[in-house]
């Protein structure tokens, strides 16, 4: 496995030199602007480089479990309609509607939701008719959160290998070993790309782009679903890992709402943005912060889950998010 692991980083490595060079020649370039800090043009090929890696990989590295198989091969359709976006930023409408294809299409093969879990006292909520556009939404919405959360070198790739670290350990606490060694590989690309994204080495500074953050919030959804539905996970666990992501993506919209501000537009009013203007951090110090609160809270709820059960974990993700978004209300402006 080591060599394995060897070999996978050194194609990532070389994937990425490579497309680094053409995104030069071909324009796929992100150029500054008033909202933009950097201040020369960077390749925005992050997300082409990370979905290359799994389809390959599919082939490479064929996984027994035919439900990842499927997730990662059809991923380059989230990573094409993310770079057509990157390069014509395309109608909101039109993006989800696109990126809406993938996510039927994986749907169709089975990979959704026929329940929510086994809870004390009201014991299993069952979607019944209604699984499969539950399951449609609840992708489309994290594949978007994902994408308000990049806008600060290393951020989202952080919090993405914070995320699938926390899915490993609930693999192994639930003796799903063969589940957990494969998620591993969803980590080593994006650990190759951090180093091209802060510029370790001396290495071309590359960004994820909109096909990037897309990409890893189509993954990080649909491994939940296949996590509940191959190991039987509960929901109400798996939900703490992406709670950071999902707090900011409902609290942001639900205050441009009460504002009256298009939730379709771009802005600064994303967590990141404001703490980095009051506290005047550099890059490093807001990767601690969000990653810090994130692992609280992932340890927060796999405490509840694990002393007081399914139903009291639950319950605490929505109590914890209505507390998160009063702090965004009269806190954080």
């Amino acid at each position: 496995m080591f060599k394995f692991i060897i070999i996978l980083t050194i194609f990532q490595f070389i994937l990425l030199i490579s497309l680094n060079h053409l995104a030069y020649k071909f324009n796929f370039l992100d150029y500054p602007n008033k909202r933009k800090i950097h201040g020369y043009p960077i390749p925005y090929i992050g997300g082409l480089s990370l979905g290359l890696f799994y389809t390959l990989n599919v082939f490479i590295n064929k996984s027994e479990f035919q439900f990842l198989n499927l997730i990662l091969m059809y991923s380059m359709i989230i990573v094409i309609v993310g770079l057509i976006d990157d390069k014509i930023d395309i109608n909101p409408i039109l993006k989800i509607f696109l990126q809406s294809i993938t996510i039927y299409i994986l749907i169709s093969n089975g990979i959704y939701l026929s329940d929510l879990g086994t809870y004390d006292y009201i014991g299993t909520i069952n979607l019944g008719n209604y699984g499969q556009i539950f399951s449609f939404l609840c992708c489309l919405l994290i594949i978007n959160a994902f994408n308000y959360t990049d806008g600060i070198d290393g951020l989202l790739s952080t919090l993405f290998i914070n995320i699938f670290i926390f899915f490993i350990i609930f693999c192994y606490i639930s003796g799903n070993t063969s589940e957990a060694k494969f998620l591993f590989f969803f980590i080593i690309p994006v650990l190759i790309f951090l180093l091209f994204n802060f510029s370790i080495f001396n290495l071309p500074k590359i960004f994820l782009g909109d096909s990037g953050s897309n990409l890893l919030g189509y993954l990080t959804g649909f491994t939940m679903i296949f996590l509940y539905k191959k190991t039987l996970i509960s929901p109400s666990l798996l939900i703490w890992p992406v709670a950071l992501i999902i707090f900011e993506f409902l609290s942001t919209n639900i205050l441009r709402i009460l504002s009256k501000k298009n939730i379709f537009h771009s802005g600064n009013d994303h967590l990141h943005y404001q703490i980095k203007k009051i506290y005047n951090l550099d890059t490093l110090g807001i990767n601690l912060i969000f990653n810090s609160i994130n692992i609280i809270l992932s340890l927060f709820g796999f405490s509840i889950y694990f002393l007081l059960g399914s139903l009291f974990s639950l319950v605490g993700f929505i109590l914890v998010f209505l507390i998160y978004l009063l702090i965004k209300i009269f806190y954080i402006k």
